[in-house]
Protein backbone atom coordinates (compact mmCIF):
# COMPACT_ATOMS: atom_id res chain seq x y z
CA UNK A 1 0.00 0.00 0.00
CA UNK A 2 3.11 2.24 0.89
CA UNK A 3 4.70 1.58 -2.31
CA UNK A 4 1.46 2.19 -4.61
CA UNK A 5 1.15 5.64 -2.44
CA UNK A 6 5.22 6.49 -3.12
CA UNK A 7 4.40 6.05 -6.53
CA UNK A 8 1.67 7.74 -7.48
CA UNK A 9 3.01 10.80 -5.46
CA UNK A 10 6.16 10.53 -7.53
CA UNK A 11 6.11 13.28 -10.10
CA UNK A 12 7.73 12.46 -13.75
CA UNK A 13 10.01 14.30 -15.46
CA UNK A 14 8.28 16.86 -18.11
CA UNK A 15 8.46 15.53 -21.36
CA UNK A 16 10.04 18.11 -24.14
CA UNK A 17 6.41 18.94 -25.66
CA UNK A 18 5.25 19.85 -22.59
CA UNK A 19 8.51 22.61 -21.97
CA UNK A 20 7.99 23.99 -25.44
CA UNK A 21 3.88 24.21 -25.27
CA UNK A 22 4.67 26.29 -21.94
CA UNK A 23 7.82 28.54 -23.44
CA UNK A 24 4.65 29.26 -26.39
CA UNK A 25 2.41 29.97 -23.98
CA UNK A 26 4.84 32.61 -22.88
CA UNK A 27 6.33 34.22 -26.08
CA UNK A 28 4.20 37.35 -25.74
CA UNK A 29 6.59 38.57 -22.94
CA UNK A 30 9.44 36.86 -24.49
CA UNK A 31 9.40 38.81 -27.37
CA UNK A 32 8.02 42.20 -25.12
CA UNK A 33 11.71 41.65 -23.59
CA UNK A 34 13.38 41.11 -26.70
CA UNK A 35 11.70 44.07 -28.46
CA UNK A 36 12.59 46.21 -25.11
CA UNK A 37 15.88 44.79 -25.55
CA UNK A 38 16.34 45.79 -28.94
CA UNK A 39 15.35 49.17 -28.57
CA UNK A 40 17.78 49.76 -25.41
CA UNK A 41 20.80 48.49 -27.72
CA UNK A 42 19.65 51.13 -30.48
CA UNK A 43 19.39 53.59 -28.26
CA UNK A 44 23.55 52.55 -27.00
CA UNK A 45 24.67 51.97 -30.25
CA UNK A 46 23.64 54.89 -31.90
CA UNK A 47 25.27 57.22 -28.79
CA UNK A 48 28.13 55.17 -28.90
CA UNK A 49 30.36 57.43 -30.68
CA UNK A 50 32.63 55.85 -33.76
CA UNK A 51 36.32 55.06 -33.01
CA UNK A 52 39.45 54.65 -35.19
CA UNK A 53 41.84 52.95 -35.16
CA UNK A 54 45.94 53.92 -36.76
CA UNK A 55 48.02 50.92 -37.05
CA UNK A 56 52.16 51.32 -38.22
CA UNK A 57 53.42 47.62 -39.37
CA UNK A 58 57.33 47.91 -38.09
CA UNK A 59 60.77 45.32 -38.76
CA UNK A 60 63.28 45.14 -35.95
CA UNK A 61 66.36 47.41 -37.47
CA UNK A 62 68.70 44.89 -36.49
CA UNK A 63 67.20 41.76 -38.77
CA UNK A 64 67.19 43.88 -41.76
CA UNK A 65 70.74 44.63 -41.12
CA UNK A 66 72.00 41.28 -39.73
CA UNK A 67 75.39 41.44 -37.72
CA UNK A 68 77.56 43.72 -40.22
CA UNK A 69 77.10 46.84 -37.61
CA UNK A 70 78.20 44.37 -34.78
CA UNK A 71 81.53 45.84 -34.11
CA UNK A 72 82.20 45.64 -30.93
CA UNK A 73 82.34 42.05 -29.88
CA UNK A 74 85.67 42.39 -28.68
CA UNK A 75 84.37 44.93 -25.91
CA UNK A 76 81.62 43.33 -24.79
CA UNK A 77 83.11 40.82 -22.09
CA UNK A 78 84.98 43.84 -20.61
CA UNK A 79 82.19 46.40 -20.82
CA UNK A 80 79.91 44.26 -19.32
CA UNK A 81 82.22 43.45 -16.12
CA UNK A 82 82.50 47.40 -15.50
CA UNK A 83 78.76 47.56 -15.92
CA UNK A 84 78.51 49.30 -19.16
CA UNK A 85 77.47 46.65 -21.57
CA UNK A 86 74.66 47.86 -24.10
CA UNK A 87 71.88 45.74 -24.76
CA UNK A 88 73.04 44.31 -28.01
CA UNK A 89 72.03 41.00 -27.87
CA UNK A 90 70.21 39.95 -31.86
CA UNK A 91 66.83 40.47 -30.64
CA UNK A 92 66.99 41.29 -27.11
CA UNK A 93 66.76 44.92 -28.01
CA UNK A 94 63.67 45.05 -29.58
CA UNK A 95 62.25 43.12 -27.11
CA UNK A 96 63.37 45.71 -24.18
CA UNK A 97 62.03 48.29 -26.88
CA UNK A 98 58.38 46.36 -26.85
CA UNK A 99 58.23 46.42 -23.13
CA UNK A 100 59.60 49.95 -22.73
CA UNK A 101 56.69 51.12 -24.68
CA UNK A 102 54.19 50.10 -22.82
CA UNK A 103 55.63 51.17 -19.24
CA UNK A 104 54.59 53.96 -17.03
CA UNK A 105 57.96 55.92 -17.37
CA UNK A 106 57.82 56.23 -21.23
CA UNK A 107 54.11 56.99 -21.05
CA UNK A 108 53.87 59.71 -18.54
CA UNK A 109 57.04 60.70 -20.33
CA UNK A 110 55.27 60.32 -23.87
CA UNK A 111 51.99 62.03 -22.34
CA UNK A 112 53.62 64.56 -21.15
CA UNK A 113 55.92 65.48 -23.59
CA UNK A 114 53.42 65.58 -26.39
CA UNK A 115 50.18 67.54 -23.59
CA UNK A 116 47.77 64.19 -24.59
CA UNK A 117 45.96 64.72 -21.19
CA UNK A 118 42.80 66.72 -23.05
CA UNK A 119 42.69 64.55 -25.83
CA UNK A 120 42.90 61.29 -24.08
CA UNK A 121 40.57 61.64 -22.00
CA UNK A 122 38.20 64.42 -22.56
CA UNK A 123 37.89 63.71 -26.51
CA UNK A 124 34.04 62.14 -27.04
CA UNK A 125 33.48 62.38 -31.06
CA UNK A 126 34.87 63.63 -34.36
CA UNK A 127 33.35 65.14 -36.80
CA UNK A 128 34.52 63.91 -40.34
CA UNK A 129 33.50 66.80 -42.04
CA UNK A 130 34.58 70.21 -40.08
CA UNK A 131 37.74 67.84 -38.55
CA UNK A 132 36.69 68.80 -35.11
CA UNK A 133 36.52 66.78 -32.21
CA UNK A 134 33.65 67.26 -29.52
CA UNK A 135 34.11 67.13 -25.97
CA UNK A 136 32.66 64.81 -23.40
CA UNK A 137 30.95 67.16 -21.03
CA UNK A 138 30.88 65.06 -17.77
CA UNK A 139 34.92 65.30 -18.28
CA UNK A 140 35.89 68.30 -19.62
CA UNK A 141 34.27 72.08 -19.68
CA UNK A 142 35.04 73.50 -22.68
CA UNK A 143 33.71 76.62 -21.96
CA UNK A 144 36.12 76.58 -18.89
CA UNK A 145 38.86 74.90 -20.08
CA UNK A 146 38.33 72.67 -16.80
CA UNK A 147 38.63 69.14 -16.12
CA UNK A 148 35.33 67.73 -14.42
CA UNK A 149 36.85 65.04 -11.90
CA UNK A 150 37.21 64.43 -8.44
CA UNK A 151 40.74 66.35 -7.19
CA UNK A 152 42.08 62.64 -5.68
CA UNK A 153 42.31 61.46 -9.77
CA UNK A 154 45.85 62.02 -11.25
CA UNK A 155 45.13 63.41 -14.50
CA UNK A 156 48.48 61.90 -15.67
CA UNK A 157 47.48 58.48 -14.06
CA UNK A 158 44.11 58.25 -16.16
CA UNK A 159 45.51 59.58 -19.41
CA UNK A 160 48.27 56.64 -18.28
CA UNK A 161 45.59 53.71 -17.97
CA UNK A 162 43.59 55.23 -21.38
CA UNK A 163 46.57 54.84 -23.66
CA UNK A 164 47.26 51.93 -22.24
CA UNK A 165 44.32 50.32 -22.52
CA UNK A 166 44.20 51.33 -26.52
CA UNK A 167 48.25 51.28 -27.62
CA UNK A 168 48.24 47.62 -28.64
CA UNK A 169 51.52 45.72 -29.49
CA UNK A 170 51.25 42.61 -31.44
CA UNK A 171 53.96 40.33 -33.33
CA UNK A 172 52.53 39.37 -36.79
CA UNK A 173 53.90 36.42 -38.71
CA UNK A 174 57.62 37.16 -39.92
CA UNK A 175 58.78 38.33 -37.16
CA UNK A 176 57.14 41.83 -37.85
CA UNK A 177 55.48 44.21 -35.20
CA UNK A 178 52.41 46.02 -35.30
CA UNK A 179 51.74 49.13 -33.10
CA UNK A 180 47.87 50.01 -33.05
CA UNK A 181 46.28 53.39 -31.30
CA UNK A 182 42.42 53.44 -31.60
CA UNK A 183 40.76 56.91 -30.78
CA UNK A 184 37.74 59.02 -31.46
CA UNK A 185 39.55 61.09 -33.62
CA UNK A 186 41.68 59.57 -36.32
CA UNK A 187 44.28 62.56 -35.89
CA UNK A 188 44.93 61.65 -32.54
CA UNK A 189 45.19 57.84 -33.27
CA UNK A 190 47.31 58.53 -36.05
CA UNK A 191 49.40 60.86 -34.21
CA UNK A 192 49.84 58.50 -31.08
CA UNK A 193 50.98 55.66 -33.06
CA UNK A 194 53.55 57.65 -35.34
CA UNK A 195 55.21 59.66 -31.94
CA UNK A 196 55.01 56.44 -30.19
CA UNK A 197 57.67 54.65 -32.82
CA UNK A 198 59.76 58.25 -33.16
CA UNK A 199 60.06 58.62 -29.48
CA UNK A 200 61.11 54.49 -28.32
CA UNK A 201 63.61 55.06 -31.32
CA UNK A 202 65.13 57.95 -30.16
CA UNK A 203 65.15 56.54 -26.03
CA UNK A 204 66.75 53.50 -27.59
CA UNK A 205 68.65 55.63 -29.55
CA UNK A 206 69.96 58.11 -26.76
CA UNK A 207 70.56 55.15 -24.37
CA UNK A 208 73.14 53.39 -26.49
CA UNK A 209 75.12 56.71 -27.45
CA UNK A 210 74.94 57.11 -23.65
CA UNK A 211 76.29 53.54 -22.46
CA UNK A 212 78.98 54.19 -26.11
CA UNK A 213 80.46 57.48 -23.93
CA UNK A 214 81.06 55.69 -20.71
CA UNK A 215 82.42 52.98 -22.24
CA UNK A 216 84.83 55.12 -24.20
CA UNK A 217 85.48 57.12 -20.88
CA UNK A 218 86.34 54.02 -18.97
CA UNK A 219 88.72 52.56 -21.37
CA UNK A 220 90.22 55.67 -21.58
CA UNK A 221 90.40 55.79 -17.66
CA UNK A 222 92.02 52.31 -18.26
CA UNK A 223 94.74 52.97 -20.58
CA UNK A 224 96.17 55.67 -18.64
CA UNK A 225 96.74 53.42 -15.68
CA UNK A 226 98.75 50.57 -17.38
CA UNK A 227 102.10 51.13 -18.99
CA UNK A 228 102.17 47.91 -20.71
CA UNK A 229 102.24 48.68 -24.50
CA UNK A 230 100.34 45.19 -25.28
CA UNK A 231 97.36 46.70 -22.82
CA UNK A 232 97.54 49.84 -24.39
CA UNK A 233 97.41 48.36 -27.69
CA UNK A 234 94.09 46.62 -26.90
CA UNK A 235 92.79 49.56 -25.59
CA UNK A 236 93.31 51.68 -28.09
CA UNK A 237 91.58 49.25 -30.70
CA UNK A 238 88.74 48.89 -28.49
CA UNK A 239 88.01 52.57 -28.36
CA UNK A 240 88.40 52.78 -31.88
CA UNK A 241 85.90 49.81 -32.22
CA UNK A 242 83.40 51.57 -29.67
CA UNK A 243 83.96 55.05 -30.95
CA UNK A 244 82.56 52.78 -34.49
CA UNK A 245 79.54 51.59 -32.79
CA UNK A 246 79.16 55.12 -31.28
CA UNK A 247 79.00 56.43 -34.52
CA UNK A 248 76.47 53.95 -36.28
CA UNK A 249 74.18 54.38 -33.69
CA UNK A 250 74.06 58.09 -34.06
CA UNK A 251 73.56 58.05 -37.93
CA UNK A 252 70.58 55.83 -38.08
CA UNK A 253 67.41 57.63 -38.14
CA UNK A 254 65.71 54.48 -37.13
CA UNK A 255 67.23 52.58 -34.45
CA UNK A 256 65.24 49.79 -33.13
CA UNK A 257 62.39 50.10 -35.26
CA UNK A 258 61.88 50.12 -39.35
CA UNK A 259 58.53 51.38 -40.59
CA UNK A 260 57.67 49.85 -43.24
CA UNK A 261 53.61 50.97 -43.45
CA UNK A 262 53.63 53.79 -41.50
CA UNK A 263 50.27 54.86 -39.50
CA UNK A 264 47.85 57.66 -41.05
CA UNK A 265 44.73 58.98 -40.46
CA UNK A 266 42.28 56.11 -40.81
CA UNK A 267 38.97 56.75 -43.63
CA UNK A 268 37.13 54.19 -41.95
CA UNK A 269 35.83 53.99 -38.63
CA UNK A 270 36.86 50.35 -36.72
CA UNK A 271 33.71 50.46 -34.05
CA UNK A 272 31.55 50.00 -32.99
CA UNK A 273 29.96 46.99 -34.49
CA UNK A 274 26.14 48.81 -34.03
CA UNK A 275 24.18 45.82 -35.78
CA UNK A 276 26.13 43.20 -33.85
CA UNK A 277 25.50 45.02 -30.89
CA UNK A 278 21.67 44.59 -31.37
CA UNK A 279 21.76 41.36 -32.54
CA UNK A 280 23.64 40.24 -29.53
CA UNK A 281 21.43 42.38 -27.18
CA UNK A 282 18.23 40.68 -28.83
CA UNK A 283 19.80 37.67 -28.44
CA UNK A 284 20.63 37.60 -25.00
CA UNK A 285 16.93 38.82 -23.92
CA UNK A 286 15.35 36.14 -25.99
CA UNK A 287 17.65 33.30 -23.75
CA UNK A 288 16.99 35.42 -20.74
CA UNK A 289 12.68 35.48 -21.86
CA UNK A 290 13.24 31.89 -22.08
CA UNK A 291 14.78 30.82 -18.61
CA UNK A 292 12.08 33.19 -17.11
CA UNK A 293 9.37 31.31 -18.95
CA UNK A 294 11.19 27.55 -17.78
CA UNK A 295 11.21 29.24 -14.15
CA UNK A 296 7.14 29.80 -14.73
CA UNK A 297 6.72 26.55 -15.84
CA UNK A 298 8.75 24.46 -13.48
CA UNK A 299 7.20 26.36 -10.49
CA UNK A 300 3.61 26.24 -11.55
CA UNK A 301 4.37 21.80 -12.05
Amino acid sequence: MLNNEAAHNTVSPPELGEILASLWSFKIYILIICFVAGLASIYVAINTPNVYRSEALLAPTEDLQGKSNDMGSQLDGLATLAGLGSLDSKGFKTEVAQAKILTKEFLYGFITEHDLILDILAVKSWNRDSKEVTYDDEVYDAEAKKFILPDDLSLEWLTYKVMSENLIIDKVRGGFISISYEHPSPIVAQYVVENVVKDINNQMQNFDIEQSNKSIKYLEEKLLQTNIADMQAMFYRLIEEQIKNKMLTEIKSEYIFTTLDPAIVAEEKSGPRRVLIIIVSVLLAGIFGCFIGLIRFYRGR
